[in-house]
C-alpha cells in the first residue's frame, strides 16, 4: 500500500491534529462523467492514470492536448489542468468553488511537496498552485488567506521532489484548500505533448491554529549554536527556570524530550527540527534549529 505523508502537528503530550490531502497518491481513480479522475480531483482533458508511479501503482498524468467544446464544436489546445476537490461543492464552499476541500485541523501547513517529472515542448512550462481560503460572509465572496505558486520550465526525466512555500496574511482560519496544476501554463504557451507526471503530495511544516497565546513569550531563551552537530544548548532569560523541552521534527513528530539546558542531538537525522521551551510558569518559546 502506497505511504502517505501526513503532517502531525503535536499540540501537547495528549492531542495529535492532523491535514491531509485526499487521496494524495492517485491511487483511487472513479468515472466523473465520459472520463476516469483520481477520487476527490476532477480536471480538464488530458488527466490521464499512469502506472509510472513514483510509489505504489498509480500516478496522475496532465498531458497538452486537443479537445472538442461542446458548445461551439471547436478544436482547442487544452493546457491539461488538475483540480482538488471536486466541480461543485456545497457550504461552506457555497457553490462557487472552482476544485478545492474542506480544511479540517488545527495546523497551517508551510508547504505542500510532492514527486513529478516534466517534459515540456516548444518551451512550456508546468505550474503549481495553492490557496487557503475561507468564505466571506458579509461580502459573500472567498477571501484568499495563504497562498503559493512554482513553475518548472526544464525537463526533468526522473522523479524529483517540488516544494510549493505558502505564504499566509491572515490570522483567520481557512475553511477550503485549493491544489492546482497545469501541465502548461497559457500565458507562456500551450504545446501538445507536453506531459506532467504527479504523485505522493504531503503538506510539511506548519503552523499551530487555535491556541491561546497567553503564555507564549517570544525570546524567553537563548539556543546556540544554530546550526548544531551534536550538543544544543539553551540559556534561559531573566528569572526563567527551565521546566521541559520538546523537540519536533519536520513532519510535527516529537523526537526527544529533556529537562536538561544541554541536550545531546547526536541520535537525530540530519535537518531542521522544531524547540519547545516551557518555563516553571508554563511560559513557553519556540525555536527552530538545524541539526548536521
Amino acid at each position: 500500500m502506497k505511504k502517505i505523508l501526513v503532517l502531525i502537528v503535536l499540540l501537547s503530550s495528549n492531542y495529535i491534529w492532523a491535514q491531509t490531502i485526499p487521496n494524495a497518491g492517485f491511487e483511487q481513480w472513479s468515472q466523473q462523467g465520459p472520463s476516469m479522475f483520481p477520487t476527490s480531483w476532477f480536471g480538464s482533458p488530458g488527466v490521464l492514470i499512469s502506472s509510472n508511479a513514483h510509489s505504489g501503482n498509480y500516478a496522475v498524468l496532465c498531458k497538452v492536448d486537443t479537445a472538442t467544446n461542446p458548445k461551439t464544436k471547436l478544436v482547442d489546445t487544452v493546457p491539461a489542468m488538475l483540480y482538488s476537490g471536486a466541480a461543485t461543492m456545497g457550504p461552506p464552499l457555497k457553490g462557487k468553488s472552482f476544485g478545492g476541500y474542506a480544511f479540517s485541523g488545527n495546523v497551517l501547513p508551510d508547504t505542500l511537496s510532492g514527486w513529478f517529472q516534466y517534459s515540456p515542448v516548444g518551451g512550456d512550462s508546468c505550474r503549481i498552485i495553492v490557496n487557503f481560503c475561507h468564505w466571506n460572509t458579509s461580502l459573500n465572496k472567498r477571501d484568499t488567506l495563504g497562498f503559493g505558486t512554482k513553475t518548472f520550465g526544464d525537463s526533468v526525466k526522473k522523479y524529483t521532489q517540488f516544494n510549493v512555500k505558502i505564504r499566509y496574511r491572515s490570522a483567520i482560519t481557512p475553511d477550503t484548500v485549493f491544489i492546482q496544476f497545469m501541465a502548461a501554463d497559457p500565458r507562456n504557451g500551450k504545446h501538445i505533448g507536453t506531459a506532467l507526471l504527479v504523485d505522493d503530495l504531503s503538506w510539511v511544516g506548519g503552523t499551530v491554529l487555535g491556541i491561546e497565546d497567553a503564555f507564549y513569550k517570544a525570546n524567553l531563551c537563548l539556543i546556540y549554536p544554530n546550526p548544531e552537530q551534536g550538543i544544543l544548548h539553551i540559556k534561559m532569560q531573566g528569572n526563567s527556570k527551565l521546566k521541559s523541552i520538546s523537540i519536533y521534527n519536520a513532519l510535527g513528530q516529537l523526537v526527544l524530550q529533556s529537562n536538561n539546558l544541554e541536550i545531546n542531538t547526536s541520535g537525530l537525522p540530519k535537518g531542521i527540527y522544531t524547540l519547545r521551551i516551557t518555563d516553571m510558569d508554563e511560559q513557553y518559546d519556540i525555536q527552530k534549529f538545524m541539526h548536521f
